[in-house]
């Protein structure tokens, strides 16, 4: 009998492939993700580290409370763009994790087809080698048969 061959090894191989590239995407867009909760977190905390500074200074004079306001205008900018960078990112998450999740699907159904293919090989075979054993002992014992029948005459 043949050695076992899935004919569909190749597909297997390609599913293997575009579900290691979906795990490449996903992880890609997870660490976009979080780069941009990081910078928005960053963002809060210089927010919060500003105020605490002028809420500790002894004297405010007029001066430095002038760039006090755009500095706040500009983060709270900064603060809306990032969280719409972190939306993005998150859609694009999610995006990437249905990508994997049917990748992953594909793969597991070809390799589920494969392995009941190769258990039906086995199976097969096994009878084949039964038979042969089979096939060998009765032959053996008509032989001995045979032989028997000749030494007896």
């Amino acid at each position: 009998m043949s050695p076992f061959r899935f004919r569909l090894q190749r597909v297997l191989e390609l599913r293997r492939t575009q579900f290691q590239i979906a795990e490449i995407d996903y992880s890609r867009a997870l660490s976009k993700l979080h780069a941009a909760q990081a910078s928005r977190a960053t963002l809060a905390e210089k927010q919060l580290e500003t105020r605490r500074s002028f809420s500790r200074m002894q004297q405010v004079q007029g001066q430095d409370l002038a760039p006090l306001g755009d500095w706040y205008r500009w983060a709270d900018g900064e603060a809306s763009r990032l969280t719409g960078v972190e939306q993005a990112a998150a859609q694009e998450v999610e995006k990437r994790r249905l990508s994997l999740v049917e990748a992953q699907r594909k793969t597991r159904l070809l390799e589920k087809l494969r392995d009941q293919r190769q258990k039906q090989w086995q199976s097969a075979f096994d009878k084949e080698i039964e038979s042969l054993a089979a096939d060998s002992t009765s032959s053996r014992y008509a032989r001995a048969g045979t032989r028997d029948k000749k030494r007896s005459t």
